[in-house]
Parts: structure tokens; C-alpha cells; sequence
């Protein structure tokens, strides 16, 4: 049996839009010992179109987390790993001193020059990229600041928020990056693993600028005091590391033996497990994530050339994940919840703390299928299409209820990701969900398992993303 006295202590960070957290995981167990977090209080610019943040602020505040975490856990860390909002981009100078704000995946300036831009790459294989470039990734942003003379002048490289914070954790000034994040970018050669530098060349904006890649969880260098720091890698990825990981892996009840399939492992056996029994998991199962938005991705061992509506990632190992990302998620169930509340305030001044258990409870007396009414719940519009408009169809006299639009909502939200499942033509097993939403929301659960008509595991730990940056790091440590 492997000794209490031999664990190790490594901090996973997610540099979240609206929340930055950091997750000590205790090398023994596999669980978290601490977590901490902190609001994103670094939005500086929220005008139209435009969505910016002050990446000194986030800078403080990770640092200030990570040194609180430090104290309270009081063991040695042993490495740390990072993740962060994808898509986004930041300029910074040869002392990574920042030559801008962060501009975050939310920044829809650029919205009018995706024709101009798909015009100017006509010709390449947007496969290659794994999707169409969009409002708010780095590719169409730079191009943005290139098209309006706005690209500082002293400029050494445009980088992810992360990466940045990477390299101000190892005190050296390279900046690098990994395929996962470097894809989120929309310029990024997912086959070759390199940047698209013909995309680039034809969008003129130079080459030297770039990060140089690394892979997901490689060591870029070490902090002051010799911990090893690991690439940064999206926070997608990430948390699906996290989430399939540690719902296969589990600790007895005294956190300290970790079985798997009835046996004890230790070092080796974990190597071994994350070499081998780890790939199976990953071909059987379907990964949930229901937040502001929803996802539904599947891992694939090679390359494969993405369906209108999805999207091709890469993954961590050589392998990828093709994703249906929706903008609507737990944000339509906020909705019709404001509805309920702007309603109960205009006709009867009615105040209602836990309105969302209310409509939960509603929508639990309605069998699935809510008898013929049937809710479109694009309220936010669709990646693919953002001017698509929510509908309810087959209302009628018995189900123009509080109940039927509380299940029909649901339903719509989960049809949207089955629907990406069905265009992805994959044949998996199971279905591992993460998120609040799905975690907190018993009806959404039933709904999911009746839909897809599988198996539901829920992901038992919070904060997944971090926790799967600190479980590469971990990984990578055992692998060397």
C-alpha cells in the first residue's frame, strides 16, 4: 500500500470570464484538498461590441490566490498547471509587460469582417482549422486591430490570457502555447499542429508575432522557487480531462487508497492507467457540460473533417474532440425564471427566493413529450446561425400551462445537443455530465437519460476545469 507520507501537491488555475479559481489536488487521493476562488473584477470596457479586460487585475488576483492556497494547504507544491478562457487574445511586449487589454471571447467588434476575411482565405481547407473563424477569436480580432492600425508598435506577441500568465509564473519572457488553445484562435493548423500560416499570410499580419507551441502540459519552465510550471491548455479541454478522469477513478471513503475496477494502484498502476484504461473510457463516452451555454463532445483518436454545426478540437495525446457548442444552455432556463419573477411583480408583487426548485418541481409533474408542445429555445441565437429566433409549438388549451413551458424549455435545451450528437454519426455508451445545471437539476437529469437514451454519470467534483489542469500536471510528473 502506497504511504500517506508519499503524496504530492499540485495547483491546477482557471482563469475564467466572470470567476478565476485555483484547486490544490493531493497526488494520493486524487481529490482536491482546497479550493479558492475569486469574482473577475477586471472588465474595463463593456460597450457595444466590445468586451475587455485589465490583465494586470487578473494577474494580482491569481497571484494572490495562489499564495492564500499555499498557506492554507502549508505542504510543498509540486507543480502547476493552467487553463483559462479560450478564444481571446492579449498584446504583450519583450518584458511581457501588456500592450492591451485583454480582449475576451465575448468581443463581437470584428463581427463585420468575417465575410471580408473568409473572401481573403478563399480557397483554404477550412477543415484544416477545425471551424469558421468567428466574432471573439483571436484570428478575427488580430485581423480587426491589423484592418484599423491599431496593433501596438512595440508589439512581441499576441497571446492567450493564460499563456501569459504561464510565463509570468516562470520569469523568463517566452511565451508559449498549446494546439487546444491555439486552435480556439480559428488561424490554427489542427492537422499539422502548427500555426495556419497560409491563412496568416493571406490576412497579412506577421508571423513573428505568434507563440511558439508546445504540447498540452509540457513544462515551460519553473517558478522562483523551482516548481515546475506545465503549457496552459483550453479550458474545454480541460474540463473534460477533469471530468471523465476523476468519475473513473475513485477514492475509498478515507480519501486515501485509489481503486479502480476493485484494485489498489499506486505510481506505476496510475501511469498505466492513464496509458491504457483511460483511452477506453474515452471511446465510450459522450461529455455533457450545461453552464451559461451547453456542449456535447465526443474524443476521437484522429483527425476527422468537421460537420456543418461542429466543431473539431484537439485534445490532449494526439487525439481530438468534436463538439456541439450551443449559446443556449442554463441561460434560456434563466429566461423564462425572469419572466416568472417580472410577472409575479406586475400582477401581485410576489417575491420568490427559490423560483428555479419552483419550476423544477412544476416541470417534474409533466411526463416527457409534454403532450404535443414542442419549445425551440434558441433565445440567444446559434454559432451557426445567430439570428435564429425561439419558438413553442403545438400550444393548446391543456398544456398553456407554467408546467408544459418549464418541461418544454428542458427538453428543447437537451433536443439541441442531441441533435449535434446524431450529425456526429458516433456510437458511445454512456453520457458524463458536468455543470451546475445538469448537477443541481434532477429533471434535467431525467431528461438527458431519456433523450439520448443512456446511461447518466454525474461528475462529483466542482471545478472541473482547474482540476483537470492540475491533474495533467500530475500526469506529466508520473510520465517523466
Amino acid at each position: 500500500m502506497k504511504s500517506k507520507k508519499n503524496f504530492k501537491i499540485y495547483l491546477g488555475i482557471d482563469i475564467g470570464t466572470s470567476k478565476i479559481c485555483v484547486l490544490a489536488l493531493n497526488s494520493y487521493s486524487i481529490k482536491p484538498v482546497e479550493i479558492i476562488s475569486e469574482k473577475n473584477f477586471s472588465v474595463v470596457k463593456t460597450e457595444k461590441d466590445f468586451s475587455e479586460q485589465d490583465p494586470k487585475i487578473i494577474k494580482q488576483i491569481t497571484f494572490d490566490l495562489i499564495n492564500k492556497i499555499r498557506k492554507k494547504i502549508k505542504f510543498p507544491i509540486s507543480g502547476i498547471g493552467i487553463t483559462g478562457q479560450m478564444h481571446g487574445m492579449l498584446f504583450v511586449d519583450k518584458n511581457l509587460k501588456p500592450l492591451s487589454n485583454l480582449i475576451t471571447w465575448q468581443d463581437k467588434r470584428s463581427k463585420n469582417l468575417i465575410e471580408e476575411i473568409q473572401h481573403k482565405t478563399k480557397g483554404i481547407e477550412f477543415s484544416e482549422c477545425g471551424c469558421y473563424i468567428k466574432p471573439g477569436y483571436m484570428g478575427s480580432t488580430l485581423y480587426w486591430f491589423y484592418k484599423n492600425n491599431l496593433v501596438p508598435k512595440n508589439i512581441y506577441k499576441v497571446c492567450f490570457i493564460h499563456d501569459w500568465l504561464g510565463a509570468c509564473l516562470t520569469q523568463h519572457n517566452e511565451i508559449f502555447t498549446d494546439p487546444t488553445d491555439a486552435a480556439s484562435s480559428g488561424i490554427f493548423n489542427i492537422k499539422k499542429m502548427d500555426w495556419h500560416w497560409n491563412f496568416i499570410e493571406k490576412l497579412r499580419i506577421k508571423k513573428e508575432i505568434f507563440p511558439t507551441i508546445k504540447n498540452s502540459g509540457e513544462i515551460i519552465g519553473f517558478t522562483k522557487e523551482g516548481i515546475p510550471v506545465a503549457c496552459a491548455f483550453g479550458d474545454n479541454q480541460a474540463s473534460i480531462f477533469g471530468s471523465v478522469t476523476y468519475n473513473n477513478l475513485v477514492a475509498d471513503s478515507s480519501g486515501s487508497v485509489i481503486k479502480t475496477n476493485g484494485s489498489n494502484f499506486g505510481k506505476t498502476e496510475m501511469k498505466t492507467y492513464f496509458e491504457n484504461n483511460l483511452n477506453k473510457l474515452w471511446r465510450e463516452c459522450i461529455i455533457i457540460n450545461i453552464g451559461t451555454g451547453s456542449q456535447v463532445s465526443v474524443i476521437l483518436d484522429k483527425f476527422v473533417k468537421f460537420r456543418e454545426g461542429l466543431e473539431l478540437r484537439p485534445y490532449i495525446d494526439g487525439k481530438y474532440i468534436l463538439v456541439g457548442a450551443s449559446l443556449n444552455g442554463g441561460s434560456i432556463y434563466s429566461v423564462l425564471k425572469d419572466f416568472f419573477i417580472t410577472a409575479g411583480k406586475s400582477f401581485w408583487k410576489i417575491k420568490q427566493e427559490n423560483i428555479f426548485e419552483t419550476m423544477n418541481k412544476l416541470a417534474s409533474k409533466i411526463p416527457f413529450g409534454c403532450d404535443g408542445l414542442v419549445c425551440e429555445p434558441y433565445f440567444f441565437g446559434e454559432r451557426i446561425n445567430e439570428e435564429l429566433k425561439a419558438s413553442f409549438v403545438g400550444l393548446d388549451i391543456n398544456n398553456f400551462t407554467v408546467s408544459h413551458f418549464c418541461k418544454a424549455i428542458l427538453e428543447g435545451m437537451i433536443r439541441i445537443l442531441y441533435n449535434y450528437y446524431k450529425s456526429m454519426k458516433q456510437n458511445r455508451k454512456y453520457i458524463i455530465g458536468s455543470g451546475n445545471a445538469i448537477k443541481r437539476n434532477e429533471v434535467l437529469q431525467k431528461i438527458i437519460k431519456q433523450t439520448f437514451n443512456m446511461e447518466l454519470k454525474l461528475n462529483l467534483i466542482d471545478e472541473e476545469a482547474a482540476y483537470g489542469a492540475a491533474l495533467l500536471s500530475f500526469r506529466r510528473d508520473i510520465q517523466c
